[in-house]
């Protein structure tokens, strides 16, 4: 006999904020809310903290996404500023790090269960604040951890720390994003039965794609323009895409590269440095903007260094568009390299030589794009991925 399925989906950083995680989670939320009763709890809607130390500074509220409840988890009042205080120290202090930890896993705790009755599994997708999980799976309740691993990270911390490794012995059910993602998780110690592959797709507004109004908008007129699509954190590759355009000039002067996303003010420094009219940079894209501007490039490369999927290849295929991306094994399994794009090192000289060689040859590079195409309409589409997270849900509970 099934058991009625009333997820509770935890995403510490939760739409508005801009990010995969963010937006994807919340098209897992929406699909999700066609079939089953779900809430949503957050700690963080913004971009101006560090999602790990935003819990600190949260408010209580509750407000409506369309039909679901969306909550922001926030310490109690009394401990504000003790909390605060501390996540400040943290920046400085190991101690203070671990004071934090434990302090913001009980009071979230504390907060989760004023909105967890009705519940009867609970969901945590990671994309900062560790003891934000490790509260969800303290409450007892079926818990299903998503934690977008970044595998490449030093072994013994970030994902493969102990905490991390504690949470994958826990979890009633892990979700992974790639085949390789389950194998990796099975190796730092999740049951091989527990451990479940279910991607996210591609994210698109409705609206009908205007490639020839974006090229007009951002007056980049009929010249080729290669696409980084995504937050300008140093380990996306933004920097390497950047450093290599006076190579690429030399074979292809009139390329342009467009820059869209979040831009940290990291990369606002890096960019005054590189002024060329070639380079644009345009900030976080509306939906449709997003989606005219794949339509309207002519490849996307992003050699990020830290990727579970890596959705904004997806997207780029969706548009027929080739991809060009860093050869890691998390990559290694969602892109065929010379068939639906380009696995690279992620080094100057080689994002060079790939964009370069996708610019001379642009039947292969559009025969790379169809693959891609095909390969999402087989595999990626999102009334699949809430089927399959359903039968998840159900299986633990």
């Amino acid at each position: 006999m099934s058991h009625p399925v009333r997820p509770l989906l935890f995403v510490p950083r939760y739409w508005p904020g801009m990010g995969g995680a963010e937006l994807h989670s919340r098209r897992l939320a929406q699909e999700l809310a066609l079939q089953v009763p779900i809430e949503v709890a957050r700690c963080c809607d913004e971009e101006a903290r560090p999602t790990d130390l935003a819990f600190a500074y949260a408010e209580p509220r509750c407000v409506r996404d369309d039909d679901m409840l969306v909550h922001t988890i926030a310490p109690a009042n009394s401990w504000k500023g003790g909390i605060r205080l501390l996540a400040e120290a943290s920046k400085r202090s190991r101690i203070a790090r671990g004071v934090y930890g434990h302090l913001a896993r009980r009071l979230a705790r504390s907060s989760f269960q004023n909105i967890a009755d009705g519940a009867t599994v609970a969901h945590a997708i990671y994309n900062g604040f560790t003891p934000g999980a490790q509260a969800l799976q303290a409450l007892g309740k079926p818990f299903v951890w998503t934690p977008l691993a970044h595998t490449t990270k030093p072994t013994g911390t970030a994902w493969s720390s102990p905490q991390f490794r504690a949470l994958y012995r826990k979890a009633d059910a892990l979700i992974a994003m790639t085949d390789f993602e389950r194998e990796w998780l099975i190796g730092q110690g999740a049951s091989p039965s527990r451990v479940h592959v279910c991607p996210m797709a591609p994210l698109f507004a409705e609206d009908v794609p205007e490639p020839q109004l974006f090229r007009e908008n951002h007056a980049l007129g009929e010249d080729p323009f290669i696409l980084f699509l995504g937050r300008t954190a140093q380990y996306k590759g933004y920097g390497t895409v950047l450093e290599a355009t006076p190579r690429i000039w030399e074979q292809h002067p009139t390329a342009r590269f467009v820059f869209a996303g979040p831009v940290t003010s990291e990369a606002s420094a890096l960019f005054s440095q590189h002024q060329d009219p070639r380079i644009l940079v345009t900030g976080p894209l509306t939906d449709a903007d997003k989606k005219s501007a794949l339509a309207a490039c002519s490849l996307v490369c992003v050699p990020s260094t830290e990727e579970s999927l890596g959705v904004v290849y997806l997207e780029g295929w969706s548009f027929e568009k080739p991809v060009i991306a860093a050869d890691i094994p998390a990559l290694q399994s969602v892109i065929e390299s010379g068939k639906d794009g380009l696995l690279i090192e992620p080094s100057t000289l080689a994002v060079a030589n790939a964009v370069a060689e996708l610019l001379g040859r642009p039947s292969w590079a559009a025969e790379l794009g169809k693959n891609g195409a095909r390969k999402v309409e087989r595999q990626y589409n999102w009334a699949s991925i809430a089927d399959a997270h359903l039968k998840i849900y159900q299986s633990v509970i």
